[in-house]
C-alpha cells in the first residue's frame, strides 16, 4: 500500500483532490498525508487470509488472494462509480479489477501501477514463479503453451467467478484469460521499478513506462531500544521473513545458529513478537521502520517482497533472499543476476548454507561495490513526481 499512499500525497501536493479506496486499517496513514480515504473489503477476511498456510502455496494462493485480500470487484465498482467525476483519474493495482471495470465501462481514465515486473509477461525473459528454475530459454512454442496452460489451470479458475460474477451484473461481455492483457490498462501502466532492475522486453505492452522504486515512509519512530542497539556495536545484519504464515521460529533458529558461526549481531523482525527483547548480541522485535534502520546495518536476509527488497537496494545493502510465494521468487532471482545478493530455497534454508551465503556476500568487495553504486543511482532518481507527470497526462 505505501507506494499507492506515496503517489497520493505526491499528487495532493501537486494540487489535486485525492481519495484511497481500500482496508480500513491503512485510514491513519491517509489521515496523516490529508487524503480522503473510504474503506472497503473484509477486514476479518484479509486477517484470515494472512494466517493461512495455503496462501503461500502455489495453487491455493491466487484463490485467497482474490477471495478474501482483494475487495470484491462489484463492491468496488460501485464505491469508484460514486466517487468518480468529470475529472477523475483512478490509479490502481492490477488485481483492483473495479479500477478497469470502471474504465471500460464508464470511459474514466486508469493507469495502473505494477510493484513487481513479474506480472509483465514476455516469452524472453519469463519471470520466475517458483522456484530458481528460469524459463526464458525454452522454446517460443512452449513458452506460449505455458502461459495458456497457466491460465486454464491456475489462474481462471481463481480469478474468473468473481470479475465475470460483476461483468454480468454491469450486463459485460464475460471475459477469458484476463491476465493476458486485460488487468493492465491499456492506457497507462506504470512500473514502480527502475530499467536495471527489470530491463523491457521487445513483447512487453507499448503503454508500459518505468519510474523507479517510490520511497515513502510511515512516520512511525525508530524503538529507543533499537537506536541504543544499533548505537552500542557493529553493524547487525537484519532478518526478516516477511508478514506472511512462515514458521518463523524455525527461521530465527537458524539466522540465530548463523549468526553465532559468523560472529555477527542481528535484529529480528517478526510481527507476532511479543515486544522488543534483546541482548548485545540479538534484538528482536515486531516492527522497524527498514529505511530509518538499513543504513546502520550490514547485510538483509528478508523473503523478498518488493518494497523490503527496494528498501535493501536504497540502502545498498547485500541481500540473502529465502523466496516464499508469488513474486518473490522472481525479486530474489533478479537481485542474484545483478550480483547483489544470494537466493536460497526452503531445502537450502539451513545454518551452514546461510552461514556460507551470508560470509561470502560480506567478503566480497566487488559485491559491495556494486550495492553502493546501486544505491546512488536510486537516490538520484525521483520516481513518485515522474509517475506523478505520467498520471497527470491523462486527465482531460
Amino acid at each position: 500500500m505505501l507506494p499507492f499512499f506515496g503517489l497520493g500525497k505526491c499528487l495532493r501536493d501537486r494540487g489535486h483532490k485525492v481519495v484511497v479506496v481500500t482496508h480500513r486499517q491503512f485510514r491513519e496513514i491517509a489521515e496523516r498525508i490529508d487524503v480522503q480515504f473510504v474503506s472497503v473489503g473484509d477486514p476479518a477476511a484479509r486477517t484470515q487470509a494472512l494466517s493461512d498456510p495455503d496462501l503461500w502455496r502455489p495453487r491455493r494462493g491466487l484463490q485467497i488472494v482474490m477471495d478474501q485480500l482483494f475487495p470484491d470487484p462489484l463492491q468496488c465498482y460501485r464505491v469508484l462509480a460514486e466517487l468518480a467525476g468529470e475529472h477523475t483519474v483512478v490509479i490502481a493495482h492490477p488485481f483492483a479489477f473495479a479500477a478497469r471495470l470502471l474504465q471500460e465501462r464508464d470511459g474514466i481514465p486508469c493507469a495502473t501501477a505494477l510493484l513487481s515486473p513479474c506480472l509483465l509477461r514476455s516469452n524472453h525473459r519469463v519471470p520466475v514463479m517458483y522456484g530458481r528454475r528460469g524459463l526464458s530459454k525454452m522454446a517460443a512454442p512452449l513458452k506460449t503453451l505455458m502461459w495458456y496452460l497457466a491460465d486454464r489451470w491456475l489462474i481462471d479458475p481463481a480469478v474468473l467467478p468473481g470479475l465475470n460474477r460483476a461483468r454480468d451484473a454491469l450486463q459485460m461481455e464475460p471475459l477469458s484469460r484476463p491476465f493476458a492483457d486485460w488487468i493492465l490498462s491499456p492506457t497507462l501502466t506504470i512500473g514502480l521499478f527502475p530499467e536495471w532492475f527489470a530491463p523491457p522486453q521487445p513483447d512487453w505492452p507499448e503503454q508500459v513506462r518505468l519510474t523507479g522504486f517510490p520511497a515513502f515512509h510511515t512516520t512511525r519512530p525508530v524503538p529507543s531500544e533499537l537506536r541504543e542497539f544499533l548505537n552500542c556495536g557493529e553493524p547487525p545484519i537484519v532478518f526478516t521473513p516477511g508478514s506472511g504464515h512462515v514458521d518463523r521460529e524455525h527461521y530465527f533458529a537458524v539466522a540465530s545458529t548463523a549468526c553465532e558461526q559468523l560472529d555477527r549481531r542481528a535484529i529480528f523482525l517478526s510481527p507476532t513478537a511479543p515486544g522488543p527483547t534483546a541482548n548485545d548480541r540479538v534484538m528482536r522485535l515486531p516492527f522497524a521502520p527498514l529505511h530509518a534502520i538499513l543504513p546502520h546495518c550490514e547485510a538483509v536476509v528478508h523473503h523478498g517482497g518488493v518494497g523490503t527488497t527496494a528498501a535493501a537496494l536504497r540502502a545498498g545493502l547485500p541481500q540473502v533472499i529465502r523466496p516464499f510465494g508469488f513474486d518473490q521468487f522472481d525479486h530474489a532471482a533478479r537481485i542474484d543476476e545483478l550480483g547483489m545478493g544470494v537466493c536460497l530455497s526452503r531445502k537450502e534454508f539451513a545454518p551452514s548454507t546461510l552461514v556460507s551465503a551470508l560470509g561470502g556476500l560480506l567478503e566480497d568487495h566487488q559485491i559491495a561495490r556494486r550495492c553502493q553504486q546501486q544505491a546512488r543511482q536510486l537516490k538520484q532518481n525521483q520516481p513518485v513526481a515522474e509517475s506523478c507527470e505520467l498520471i497527470e497526462k491523462l486527465f482531460g
